[in-house]
């Protein structure tokens, strides 16, 4: 039983991040998962543009991550 129940993680870790695009905007909305901008603006001291799955605004932090801007 153990067995089966670390294997089932396993297989949920592996197949987490390929999920990621297929998740829709739950995954934004939710998880604050967001996809890298096909266009990107840099404004001296940030990059931002628009996340292609939910349309947010979003920045990049200093780990290369992507994340919404709180309140708008």
């Amino acid at each position: 039983m153990t067995t089966l129940v670390c294997l089932s993680l396993i297989v949920l870790i592996f197949l987490l991040p390929f999920l990621n695009r297929y998740f829709g905007i739950w995954a934004c909305n939710w998880m604050d998962w967001h996809l890298e901008p096909k266009a990107k603006q840099f404004d001296g001291c940030s990059e931002g543009g628009y996340c292609p799955r939910c349309s947010k605004y979003v920045l990049q932090d200093s780990q290369g991550n992507w994340f919404d801007i709180k309140g708008d």
